[in-house]
C-alpha cells in the first residue's frame, strides 16, 4: 500500500482553520509549496524525523482493511473493531469531523484493537507525518466529542473577559517566535478565547498559551482541532490539566510533592543540594510544569516532551520527565548556588529531549501503585486527596467525574 498524503486546498493563512481538505494516495507534490510546508509546521515540522520508525508506523497502517461497517462508528471516536467488512470512511467523517484523513481512521482502529501495544509503539517514537493524528487518537478517544463546538467554533472565538491577558501572552510563545508578528498570533488568540469562553469558570490562565501554541504548531495551525485536543487535556481524567489552571492551581502542589518525594528517593544528592542552598520549587519544578518545558527547552524539544505526556498522562508523564531531566543535568546542578540554578532553569536548550526521554524510559518508570502509595502520605485536607489516592484504579474516573 502506498504512503498516504494529505492534499491541501489552501486559503489565506489567517483562515487556515477553514482549509478545504482532500485525501489521496501518495502523489508527487507540485513545485509550489503549501503553507504548512513553507513554514515547516504540521506534518513538515522537523520533530521526530526517524526513517525506520516512520516505516514501522506506515507498515502498521497498511495492515488495516478499510472495509468497515456503518455500525462501526459513533460520536466520540469510539469504534467497534470486531466486525470489519464494509468500506464507508465517509460515514466516519460525517459522524466525527476530526477524522479527516484515511490514516486518522486507521490509527484509531489500531488503537482500539490493542491499546497497550499502540502506546508502546508511541513510546518508540512518533513520526512527524502522523504526530497530530496520533495526538488526536490518544486525547479524544476517551470522551464524547461535543460536535456543536466543531460546528460553532467561530462563535466561541468572539471576545471574552480574558482578551487583555491573552493579548499580552500570545507574543511570548513558540508560535510568535516561529512566525514573527504576521502569522500565527491571530490563530493562537482565537483558540485561547474559545477555551476561555467554553470554560467560563476556568477562563484563561497564563501557561495555557504555551500548550496551545505547541498544539497549533503540530496541527498546522488548525484552530478547531487544537481547541478540541486542549479541551481534552483540560477535562479528561487522564490529563486533568484544568487543575493546573484553576484558582490556586490545585494540581501543582500534588505534582510538586511527587517530584520532591521521588527526587529525594532516587537522586538524594541533588535534593540535599537544593535544600542546603534553599532553592525553591518555583525555580525549577513549577516553571517546567506551567510552561510545558518551554522555559528551559526550545519548542521542538518541548513537542517531544508533550508526546510523552500525551502518551503517559499528566501526572506520570511530568514526574518521569522531570526525574530524567534532573538526572541528565545532575553534574551541572550540583555545581550551582541558588542564583545559578535560577539562571540554569530558564536558559533555553535544544536537541536534548531524545536523550532525556531515553533516560526516563530506562531508569524512571513509575507505576500507578507507587503513585497511590505516595499520595496516601499527602495532605489529607487537599481538595484532590480523595481522587489521587485512587490514581489508576477502578474508582478514579468515577470520583473525577463527580468533581465536575
Amino acid at each position: 500500500m502506498g504512503q498516504l498524503n494529505c492534499g491541501y486546498k489552501e486559503q489565506d493563512p489567517h483562515q487556515i482553520n477553514r482549509l478545504s481538505l482532500t485525501i489521496s494516495k501518495y502523489v508527487e507534490r507540485s513545485p509550489a509549496l503549501s503553507f504548512t510546508e513553507r513554514w515547516e509546521i504540521g506534518q513538515y515540522l522537523e520533530v521526530g524525523n526517524n526513517q525506520k520508525n516512520e516505516q514501522m508506523w506506515f507498515q502498521l497502517i497498511s495492515t488495516i482493511n478499510m472495509n468497515i461497517p456503518q455500525s462501526a462508528y459513533n460520536q466520540g471516536l469510539q469504534i467497534n473493531t470486531s466486525d470489519l467488512h464494509r468500506s464507508d470512511l465517509d460515514i466516519a467523517r460525517q459522524e466525527c469531523p476530526y477524522i479527516r484523513y484515511e490514516h486518522d481512521f486507521k490509527l484509531l482502529v489500531l488503537f482500539k484493537q490493542n491499546q497497550l501495544q499502540f502506546l508502546k509503539n508511541c513510546l518508540s517514537g512518533i513520526p512527524k507525518k502522523l504526530r497530530w493524528s496520533i495526538w488526536k487518537v490518544l486525547t479524544l478517544n476517551d470522551r464524547q466529542i461535543d460536535l456543536s463546538d466543531y460546528e460553532n467554533f467561530n462563535d466561541l472565538t468572539k471576545s471574552s473577559d480574558s482578551d487583555y491577558c491573552i493579548g499580552k501572552d500570545v507574543t511570548r510563545t513558540a508560535v510568535h517566535k516561529h512566525f514573527g508578528k504576521e502569522i500565527g498570533v491571530e490563530n493562537l488568540t482565537r483558540v485561547l478565547i474559545a477555551l476561555a469562553n467554553k470554560n467560563s469558570k476556568l477562563g484563561y490562565c497564563q501557561g495555557m498559551n504555551y500548550i496551545a501554541a505547541l498544539l497549533l504548531m503540530v496541527s498546522g495551525l488548525n484552530e478547531v482541532e487544537s481547541y478540541s485536543v486542549f479541551q481534552s487535556l483540560l477535562n479528561s481524567p487522564r490529563y486533568m490539566m484544568k487543575f493546573l489552571f484553576t484558582d490556586n492551581l490545585p494540581l501543582m502542589e500534588p505534582l510538586e510533592y511527587l517530584v520532591m518525594r521521588f527526587v529525594t528517593k532516587k537522586q538524594p544528592k541533588v535534593m540535599k543540594h537544593f535544600r542546603n542552598h534553599e532553592i525553591p520549587n518555583q525555580f525549577w519544578v513549577t516553571k517546567m510544569i506551567l510552561s510545558c518545558f518551554l522555559y528551559q527547552f526550545n519548542y521542538k524539544d518541548s513537542i517531544l516532551f508533550l508526546d510523552y505526556i500525551i502518551i503517559k498522562g499528566t501526572i506520570i508523564g511530568y514526574l518521569e520527565l522531570i526525574l530524567a531531566i534532573i538526572e541528565y543535568d545532575k553534574n551541572e546542578i550540583l555545581k550551582l548556588d541558588i542564583a545559578g540554578v535560577a539562571t540554569f532553569f530558564q536558559t533555553e536548550r535544544e536537541n536534548v529531549a531524545n536523550d532525556i526521554i531515553r533516560i526516563a524510559l530506562k531508569s524512571f518508570q513509575v507505576t500507578n501503585r507507587e503513585i497511590q502509595k505516595a499520595f496516601r502520605k499527602f495532605n489529607k485536607s487537599h481538595p484532590l486527596y480523595n481522587l489521587l489516592i485512587h490514581f489508576g484504579d477502578n474508582q478514579y474516573n468515577q470520583i473525577y467525574h463527580q468533581m465536575d
